[in-house]
């Protein structure tokens, strides 16, 4: 997911709307708790203010009327408690619905309430409002007498509690809809990437040449710059191809008549033999170099080649030029044998491996071509003689061969390593079911 881009947007997105929903919920409940405790604190102050205008002082104590403004406080345990006492918590009177209550003297009094001063404040079981007077209750003395008017937060804790749940409720049923909404955006807004991959594709199979199609703005330039990398480089490769080819014509002429005119001269001089010997070396060297330089590199551009129809092509020729030692060819290639690269490195490899196949076989040879582990392998049979185990490697090596009553410089085996090596795959020898040889030929199989 993190090496997506869809992936890296969605997963980014979560997070933004995780973050921004719980902010909104926090602070929403907060506005929510403020509001509703603020309300508490006007109505607190209101009754506070009822109590302290119908009070009033008789024999050293302090009578409330029994019909009060709210009828709470006549209720039993009603949840809205209503007491006057002194600075110390000494009880001059409560309401009805606080009889049964048992609370701390110092929440009661307060020492640091001053004359015609008031506070709001709040623990965990009740909202709490007092205000300080100056009476003369008792031996006509002036005393600090103090209204307090509790509620009980258990009512209220329960409506922030369900308010939290509820806009929780709302809020994530929200994101989920807006998560779902920006993936269809995204897949919406990521068509035309997808559409260009899909394009890239059929080019890596060798399906289509260009992108084809119409895109955005942002991507118009890409997929043009592309087309024209694309172009470009299958025009080089062409070029060289043909600079080359060229100068290996312009190269093998005169070689061709210098080894003519040898041919000519006295064929049982030394120094004759020798220049005819560095002649055709020097032919086998520029074959070797120009083979080497056009081995191509593999690349997600490169063109499909099937194995199948390039061995068919070659298997004719080889078929007349061996027709005198009645060879007979058998050929095992799965459907999937595809060989992603130049065709003519793929042809150079088979004609090379062949050919000796064909030299060394006493009347068989078999091809096998199949597709394993992310690898294109082929394999070649014959029922010769074979390799033995310790020049299996040598033999791979520029310039050496296993046979050296035939001619040639052993170039061709060199030239095979060095274009499988170039598709980073290798050449291995082992022993053939057929009795000979098997070279196995491995690629790298880019899907």
């Amino acid at each position: 997911m993190p090496n997506s881009l869809f992936g890296r947007l969605i997963f980014a997105s979560v997070l933004l709307l995780t973050f921004f929903f719980s902010f909104i919920a926090y602070m929403t409940v907060e506005v929510f708790t403020h509001n509703i405790e603020d309300s508490i604190k006007k109505s607190l102050v209101l009754e506070n203010h009822v109590l302290l205008s119908v009070a009033q002082v008789d024999n050293d104590s302090i009578s409330i009327p029994e019909s009060l403004h709210d009828p709470r406080f006549n209720k039993h345990e009603s949840g809205l408690y209503g007491f006057i006492t002194d600075s110390n918590g000494q009880m001059f009177w409560s309401s009805y619905s606080a009889h049964s209550l048992h609370l701390n003297a110092e929440l009661l009094g307060s020492n640091k309430l001053a004359v015609g001063k008031n506070h709001f404040i709040k623990n965990e079981q009740y909202y709490i409002y007092q205000h300080a007077v100056t009476w003369e209750v008792v031996n006509d003395e002036p005393q600090l007498i103090i209204f307090s008017v509790f509620e009980d937060r258990a009512e209220t804790n329960k409506k922030i509690a369900d308010f939290r749940k509820q806009i929780g409720r709302w809020l994530a049923l929200t994101a989920v809809l807006l998560v779902l909404a920006l993936v269809l955006i995204l897949l919406w807004g990521t068509l035309p990437l997808r559409e260009l991959a899909r394009r890239l594709k059929l080019i890596e199979k060798g399906v289509a040449t260009h992108i084809e199609g119409e895109y955005p703005l942002e991507l118009r330039r890409l997929t043009k710059n592309l087309n024209q990398l694309i172009t470009t480089e299958r025009k080089q490769r062409e070029r060289y191809h043909a600079t080359l080819a060229d100068l290996a014509h312009s190269l093998k002429t005169p070689l061709a008549v210098i080894q003519a005119e040898l041919e000519l001269s006295d064929k049982n001089n030394q120094s004759t033999s020798t220049l005819m010997q560095q002649a055709s070396r020097i032919d086998d060297i520029i074959k070797h170099q120009l083979q080497r330089a056009v081995v191509s590199s593999p690349n997600t551009l490169s063109e499909s080649v099937k194995v199948a129809t390039s061995v068919e092509k070659i298997k004719g020729a080889f078929e007349k030029i061996y027709r005198d030692k009645g060879v007979q060819f058998s050929s095992e290639i799965s459907s999937d044998s595809i060989f992603k690269g130049d065709q003519r490195d793929l042809m150079e490899v088979l004609g090379n491996v062949l050919d000796n196949a064909y030299k060394a076989c006493n009347g068989a040879v078999m091809l096998k071509a199949y597709v394993e582990n992310r690898y294109l392998y082929i394999e070649v049979h014959d029922d010769g003689k074979g390799v033995a185990l310790e020049n299996r490697n040598a033999i791979l090596k520029r310039g050496l061969r296993a046979d050296v009553s035939g001619a040639g410089q052993g170039i061709g085996l060199d030239v095979v390593r060095d274009i499988v090596g170039s598709y980073k795959g290798k050449v291995e020898i082992a022993e053939s079911p057929l009795g000979g040889a098997v070279f196995i030929l491995s690629f790298q199989f880019i899907i």
